[in-house]
């Protein structure tokens, strides 16, 4: 067996959820290889479509949010022959003579664009090649309900009847969850967290991160909660890849405020936390998760996120407010509240409790 994994150059929560998944074949003595799809089409077209995402991601936003809700209202933008699916079905050449050279026996996509490329690949052809999407948000975006693979992976099970609703068949559903890394699995003890990150053992601590990309009001809103902040509340603030942002919050740097850039550390960061606020991205929400670590949000890009956003809400493990100038208030407000704390950490205790890397892994090896 020789898995392929697809992914997409267009932020890090997909090739993270992509290395999770090799990272738990590698474990079972499976070879798993990784490809950027948009690498198939040409390396110049993906570095242009990602630098694009980046910086509409990270500076218009509403634009981002636009281009979504027309996709949902109009099912055609990616249907069978639209001009962005025979645009993603330019690279199928370049894939179909990668699969046959190195002998791929299944492909797993983590991203919707890999879905449609994937989709016209087996069409019409004979290869014997098993084939798999794995959703990191919790939605059925567009686009997915467009392919016909073996196999979706979906993040929960209480998002079965969208997934059927989209035209996936139920009985190729398998609400895994979304796969993370093992480091987010397992727990450094809070107390020496906080000592290894430099906060006072019995202080509160806030992590706030929006992506890898760095993206949002952080500025504005780690400028309110460091004005209202007790005494023995500390926060880290990390700007992932944005140079830009970094420079606009150092400012905020003090005794009790930490800004960071990209940092390795994001686990150990996550167990020195009291309470993590973030944009509701489907991966770093579900690391957060794992970790037990209660959350806050900042309306940063609407889209898929927004569907992550309102299941967090609704499942009592997540704190928001319509109102952004009310979040600072609330955060330094719930970080306090032992009670919610804890009702928070229990219910992410309830609903993440299995290894979805695992659980894929486990298919294809019993249908090998």
């Amino acid at each position: 067996m020789k898995i392929l994994l697809l992914t997409c150059n267009t932020g890090q929560g997909h090739n993270s959820t992509a290395n999770s998944i090799a990272e738990k074949f590698s474990q079972h003595g499976v070879e798993c290889v990784t490809e950027d799809a948009l690498a198939f089409l040409s390396p110049k077209m993906s570095d242009f479509i990602a630098s694009w995402h980046v910086r509409i991601y990270r500076y218009a936003p509403v634009l981002f949010g636009f281009g979504y809700e027309f996709a949902e209202k109009h099912p055609s933008t990616f249907a069978d022959d639209s001009v962005a699916y025979n645009f993603f079905s330019l690279g199928v050449k370049k894939l179909e003579k990668y699969v046959l050279d190195e002998n791929i026996t299944a492909i797993i996509c983590v991203h919707m664009f890999p879905a449609l490329m994937v989709n016209e690949l087996v069409k019409n052809k004979e290869l014997k090649v098993k084939t798999a999407f794995v959703a990191t948000d919790y939605t059925c975006s567009p686009g997915v309900g467009e392919s016909n693979l073996d196999v979706y992976f979906i993040p929960h099970k209480n998002l079965v009847g969208e997934f059927v609703a989209c035209g996936i068949p139920e009985e190729n559903i398998i609400p895994s969850g979304i796969p993370v890394k093992d480091m987010f699995y397992s727990f450094e003890e809070k107390r020496e967290a906080k000592k290894q990150v430099g906060v006072p053992e019995n202080a509160r601590h806030i992590l706030m991160m929006c992506g890898s990309m760095g993206c949002g009001p952080m500025e504005t809103v780690g400028e309110a909660i460091k004005e209202i902040m007790p005494e023995d509340a500390y926060m880290t603030i990390v700007c992932g890849t944005n140079k830009k942002l970094k420079k606009k919050v150092d400012k905020l740097e003090s005794e009790r405020v930490r800004v960071l850039g990209f940092t390795d550390k994001v686990s150990l960061l996550m167990d020195s936390a009291d309470l993590y606020v973030t944009k509701p991205g489907g991966l770093s929400i579900t690391e957060a998760s794992y970790k037990r670590l209660p959350l806050a949000f900042i309306d940063a890009v609407s889209g898929c996120e927004s569907y992550n956003r309102y299941f967090f809400i609704t499942q009592g493990m997540a704190l928001a407010s319509n109102d952004p100038k009310r979040l600072p208030a609330l955060c330094v407000k719930r970080l306090y509240d032992e009670e919610k704390l804890s009702r928070q950490r229990e219910i992410m205790q309830k609903e993440f409790n299995r290894n979805p890397a695992e659980i894929i892994c486990e298919y294809f090896l019993k249908t090998e």
